[in-house]
Formats: structure tokens, C-alpha cells, sequence
């Protein structure tokens, strides 16, 4: 390889670069760091002692390649080539990005979400959570600096709808990243509740995929969100999972129609739509099984001055019920007409 080629492989590099996504440019460029630097001066300093390689030979400073048996400036060219495009290789799919840079990334994360590029916005926080969540060797000022940025993000509607809807998952993550904030309490109140209010919603599904399915009824991998919400170990976040279940069965009740439908016995247990489709059927299954579940592992959730989580089941749903179950009074009268 002679130095023409050389030229030509940094450019398709570039290149590439250049039709990467605004995303996708964002997170490699945060990887560059320290390894990068002494790779692109090792490579600026081949390409000059190639470009003059007789005045360097003739000087007897052609260390230390002049030792190796016919390698020649190609042969050096060509190593350094290889070298280059297996480190560009590794940093595309293993690269990291290193701790100093994250006040950088967090001014670019602001940059996209003010410029409304939301899907390279995801992007760059799907592919830098890991990093965000590791905060081991993070000092006060970087938790900060983080904290700030995430509460921003939280902030914008338009981009929790967007995220809510497109990667639930990654969006639990992110409120997850400073949980005892009051921002993130509340977002993550507003995503259960919408969740819980939505018959076609992805929660909703689950749980009617997992009351389908033979006992015991434990979240696996087929019901993704249901595993994070009953596994979730801050005692805030799975507090407000009973408190939401509560909340929107009690909304549910308020209805009339629903109260009247609810007061008919039904036909048939095993058929009735109510049981089986109605969202106060999704809602007490849920809240139960949430219930058993924590009781087997020996907890009951609390959390500072609030009520236990059973006086929420009591409370919000089963004394509605029971209330809502009133006998007519026409049946609590003898009938005379019998004797």
C-alpha cells in the first residue's frame, strides 16, 4: 500500500462518518478519548516518516522497522492501515464513552431535544444507559450535572409521550436514574395510570396475558413490563405501583354504568365480559397478585408515613365494591304471599 491508498482509507472513514445519523455522530464522537488521541498521532507520525522515507534512511533513523527484512514504507503503510480500521471497528461496536466526557454528551443530549430530533435523541440515550445508570465513580458535581439534564428531558411532554410510546422500557430506565426526584415520581405516576387506564395499553395486555395463564402467575419474559414493575426494588416506585392500581380502580367505579353492572350477579363466572374484559377485572387481579407476590417474599410495601400497601387494596378497592353491592330493599321484606 503506498500512500495514495492510505489517503483513500481515511477518507472512506470520513466518509462513513458523514452518513452516520446526528445520533449515531453524537455517541461515537463521545467515545473518542485517550487510546483515539495516541492512535491518530501514532498514524499522523507513519505517514510522515513514509512521505520521507529515503531522508530518514539516509540519516539511519528508520527505527525500529529498518531491523525487519524487507518491510518498506507499503509494509509500513499498510500495518498502519489495518491497525486503524480494526480500532475503528472496535470502538464502533465496543467503544465507551469515558467519564470526563459526560457534561459534553449532556450538552448534546440538551442540543438535540431543544432542535425536537427525538429518534436520534433516543438513540443516544439507549445507547449510553448503562453509562448514565454506573455512577460508582461519579463524583457530586457529574450527579448533578446528570440529575439536571434527566429532569429536563422529563419536562418535555412531547418527548415522554414519544419515548412512553416507542421504548417503555428505556423510558423506566431513565426515571429510575434519580427516582426520589419529584419529577420523576410523577412522571412515572402518569405513565402507570395512563397505562392502567388504557385497555389497549401494553401493561393492560400483560395482564391479561398472565390472568390467562396457569399458575403460578409469575411475570417472565413474555410480559416485560409487568417483570420490571413486580422486580422493582425502590420502595417509592413500588409503593406508587399499588397506589396507581388503587387510583384508577377507584375511577373506574365512579361510573354509574359501570356500578349497575358491576350489582348484577352474572350468569356465568367463566364467560362474563366483565370479569373478563372489564378494566376493574384487570385492575383487582393485578393488585392481588402484586400482593401475593410480595407476601411470599415476606414484604409488605410501606413506604415513609404512608398507609401499608393491603389498607390501598381495602380502601380503594374492595370497600367500593362492597358498597357498590347494596341489596334492594324490596328483597329484604317477607313475602306474606307464600303461607
Amino acid at each position: 500500500m503506498d500512500i495514495s491508498g492510505f489517503l483513500t482509507l481515511i477518507a472512506v472513514i470520513l466518509t462513513g462518518f458523514s452518513l452516520l445519523s446526528r445520533g449515531q455522530k453524537v455517541t461515537y464522537v463521545h467515545r473518542f478519548g485517550v487510546i483515539h488521541i495516541i492512535a491518530f498521532v501514532l498514524g499522523f507520525g507513519t505517514v510522515l516518516s513514509c512521505l520521507f522515507y529515503d531522508t530518514l534512511s539516509a540519516h539511519n533513523l528508520l527505527l525500529p522497522y529498518k531491523f525487519i527484512a524487507g518491510f518498506d514504507e507499503n509494509d509500513l503503510l499498510l500495518l498502519a492501515s489495518l491497525s486503524m480500521f480494526v480500532l475503528f471497528i472496535i470502538s464502533t461496536l465496543y467503544g465507551f464513552t469515558p467519564e470526563h466526557r459526560l457534561e459534553s454528551l449532556c450538552n448534546s443530549v440538551d442540543e438535540l431535544l431543544t432542535s425536537n430530533a427525538l429518534g436520534d435523541l433516543v438513540y443516544v440515550l439507549s445507547e449510553n444507559i448503562t453509562y448514565f445508570e454506573d455512577d460508582s465513580s461519579r463524583g457530586e458535581r457529574d450527579k448533578n450535572i446528570l440529575s439536571t439534564t434527566m429532569i429536563r428531558l422529563l419536562l418535555s411532554q412531547r418527548f415522554t409521550d414519544y419515548l412512553s410510546e416507542m421504548d417503555y422500557q428505556l423510558y423506566l430506565r431513565l426515571l429510575k436514574l434519580d427516582c426520589h426526584s419529584e419529577v420523576s415520581t410523577r412522571k412515572f405516576n402518569e405513565f402507570l395510570r395512563k397505562q392502567l387506564s388504557d385497555r389497549r395499553s401494553s401493561l393492560l395486555w400483560e395482564a391479561k396475558l398472565l390472568r390467562e395463564a396457569y399458575s403460578p402467575r409469575v411475570p417472565s419474559n413474555h410480559t416485560p413490563l409487568l417483570k420490571s414493575l413486580y422486580h422493582e426494588q425502590d420502595t417509592k416506585l413500588r409503593y406508587s405501583f399499588y397506589q396507581q392500581i388503587g387510583y384508577c380502580a377507584q375511577e373506574y367505579l365512579k361510573e354509574n354504568r359501570v356500578l349497575e353492572v358491576i350489582k348484577t350477579a352474572p350468569d356465568n363466572v367463566t364467560t362474563d365480559d366483565i370479569i373478563n374484559n372489564g378494566l376493574i377485572g384487570l385492575h383487582i387481579f393485578l393488585v392481588f397478585n402484586l400482593l401475593k407476590s410480595d407476601l411470599k417474599r415476606g414484604v409488605i410495601v410501606r413506604y415513609g408515613n404512608d398507609v401499608r400497601a393491603p389498607y390501598i387494596v381495602l380502601k380503594s378497592i374492595l370497600f367500593p365494591l362492597v358498597e357498590a353491592k347494596t341489596v334492594p330493599s324490596d328483597l329484604l321484606q317477607p313475602d306474606w304471599t307464600l303461607h
